[in-house]
Protein backbone atom coordinates (compact mmCIF):
# COMPACT_ATOMS: atom_id res chain seq x y z
CA UNK A 1 0.00 0.00 0.00
CA UNK A 2 0.86 3.37 -0.77
CA UNK A 3 1.34 5.91 2.12
CA UNK A 4 0.24 9.72 1.60
CA UNK A 5 3.38 10.82 1.39
CA UNK A 6 4.21 8.88 -1.04
CA UNK A 7 1.60 9.94 -3.35
CA UNK A 8 2.45 13.34 -2.37
CA UNK A 9 6.25 12.78 -3.16
CA UNK A 10 5.28 11.42 -6.57
CA UNK A 11 3.18 13.70 -7.36
CA UNK A 12 5.47 16.89 -6.73
CA UNK A 13 8.20 14.41 -9.10
CA UNK A 14 4.97 14.78 -11.88
CA UNK A 15 5.03 18.69 -11.74
CA UNK A 16 8.40 18.85 -11.64
CA UNK A 17 9.19 16.68 -14.50
CA UNK A 18 6.32 18.70 -16.32
CA UNK A 19 8.11 21.87 -15.83
CA UNK A 20 11.17 20.59 -16.64
CA UNK A 21 10.03 19.32 -20.24
CA UNK A 22 8.63 23.16 -20.89
CA UNK A 23 12.00 24.64 -20.05
CA UNK A 24 13.99 23.20 -23.46
CA UNK A 25 11.00 25.40 -25.43
CA UNK A 26 11.61 28.48 -23.50
CA UNK A 27 15.50 28.11 -23.58
CA UNK A 28 15.62 27.28 -27.67
CA UNK A 29 13.36 30.89 -27.96
CA UNK A 30 15.39 33.03 -25.60
CA UNK A 31 18.32 31.59 -27.83
CA UNK A 32 17.17 32.50 -30.92
CA UNK A 33 15.74 36.38 -29.55
CA UNK A 34 19.54 36.84 -28.53
CA UNK A 35 20.78 35.86 -31.65
CA UNK A 36 18.97 37.69 -34.16
CA UNK A 37 19.19 40.73 -31.62
CA UNK A 38 22.83 41.11 -31.55
CA UNK A 39 23.81 42.85 -35.17
CA UNK A 40 24.73 46.08 -33.86
CA UNK A 41 25.29 47.99 -30.49
CA UNK A 42 22.03 49.11 -30.31
CA UNK A 43 20.59 46.27 -30.81
CA UNK A 44 22.48 44.70 -28.09
CA UNK A 45 21.46 47.72 -25.78
CA UNK A 46 17.69 47.51 -26.87
CA UNK A 47 18.22 43.54 -26.13
CA UNK A 48 19.43 44.06 -22.49
CA UNK A 49 16.81 47.02 -21.69
CA UNK A 50 14.67 44.50 -23.14
CA UNK A 51 15.65 41.49 -21.03
CA UNK A 52 15.61 43.64 -17.96
CA UNK A 53 12.42 44.68 -17.90
CA UNK A 54 11.31 41.06 -18.27
CA UNK A 55 13.35 39.96 -15.72
CA UNK A 56 11.97 42.63 -13.25
CA UNK A 57 7.82 41.39 -14.45
CA UNK A 58 9.26 37.80 -13.49
CA UNK A 59 10.92 39.18 -10.39
CA UNK A 60 7.34 40.81 -9.86
CA UNK A 61 5.39 36.78 -10.17
CA UNK A 62 7.46 35.75 -7.42
CA UNK A 63 7.62 38.05 -4.84
CA UNK A 64 3.21 38.32 -5.30
CA UNK A 65 2.25 35.23 -7.24
CA UNK A 66 -1.72 35.92 -6.31
CA UNK A 67 -1.73 39.55 -7.13
CA UNK A 68 -2.75 39.91 -11.01
CA UNK A 69 -1.28 43.14 -11.88
CA UNK A 70 1.98 41.62 -11.54
CA UNK A 71 1.35 38.51 -13.79
CA UNK A 72 0.09 40.02 -16.57
CA UNK A 73 1.87 42.07 -19.49
CA UNK A 74 0.13 44.82 -22.09
CA UNK A 75 2.29 44.43 -25.12
CA UNK A 76 0.67 47.65 -25.73
CA UNK A 77 1.46 50.02 -22.79
CA UNK A 78 4.12 52.47 -23.49
CA UNK A 79 7.22 50.97 -21.69
CA UNK A 80 6.72 47.13 -22.33
CA UNK A 81 5.81 47.76 -26.16
CA UNK A 82 9.03 50.18 -26.62
CA UNK A 83 11.51 48.34 -24.50
CA UNK A 84 10.38 44.54 -24.80
CA UNK A 85 8.29 44.16 -27.81
CA UNK A 86 10.22 45.88 -29.82
CA UNK A 87 13.24 43.72 -29.85
CA UNK A 88 13.23 41.76 -33.20
CA UNK A 89 11.39 38.28 -33.23
CA UNK A 90 8.54 36.42 -32.27
CA UNK A 91 7.85 38.00 -28.80
CA UNK A 92 4.63 36.68 -28.53
CA UNK A 93 6.10 33.24 -28.67
CA UNK A 94 8.69 34.51 -26.37
CA UNK A 95 6.59 35.25 -23.46
CA UNK A 96 3.87 32.25 -24.09
CA UNK A 97 7.21 30.21 -23.70
CA UNK A 98 7.79 31.40 -20.73
CA UNK A 99 4.87 30.74 -19.22
CA UNK A 100 2.06 33.27 -20.15
CA UNK A 101 -1.35 33.35 -22.02
CA UNK A 102 -2.43 35.67 -24.53
CA UNK A 103 -5.85 36.90 -22.68
CA UNK A 104 -8.57 35.76 -25.52
CA UNK A 105 -10.44 38.75 -24.43
CA UNK A 106 -7.77 41.41 -24.22
CA UNK A 107 -5.37 40.89 -27.33
CA UNK A 108 -1.97 41.88 -26.55
CA UNK A 109 -2.46 40.99 -22.66
CA UNK A 110 -0.70 37.77 -21.34
CA UNK A 111 -1.46 36.43 -18.02
CA UNK A 112 0.91 34.32 -16.01
CA UNK A 113 -1.47 31.27 -14.89
CA UNK A 114 -1.48 27.40 -15.65
CA UNK A 115 1.68 27.19 -15.59
CA UNK A 116 3.18 23.19 -15.89
CA UNK A 117 4.27 21.89 -12.74
CA UNK A 118 1.19 23.99 -11.03
CA UNK A 119 3.37 26.26 -9.05
CA UNK A 120 3.13 30.02 -10.10
CA UNK A 121 6.24 31.18 -9.22
CA UNK A 122 8.70 27.67 -10.15
CA UNK A 123 8.50 28.27 -13.63
CA UNK A 124 9.18 32.44 -12.83
CA UNK A 125 12.04 30.92 -11.34
CA UNK A 126 13.43 28.87 -14.14
CA UNK A 127 13.10 32.12 -16.12
CA UNK A 128 14.91 33.96 -14.34
CA UNK A 129 17.94 30.95 -13.73
CA UNK A 130 18.25 31.06 -17.44
CA UNK A 131 18.17 34.86 -18.44
CA UNK A 132 20.72 35.44 -16.11
CA UNK A 133 23.07 33.32 -17.86
CA UNK A 134 22.46 35.32 -21.17
CA UNK A 135 22.88 39.00 -19.06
Amino acid sequence: MVSRLDQVREAQAAKHAELDAHMPIFSAELDHIFTINQETWEMEAALSKGMLLFRKICDNIIKNPREQKYRTINSTNTKISSELFSLSGNLELFVTTAGFVEDPKKPGHFVYENTPGGDVTALAKKVLFLTEGKM
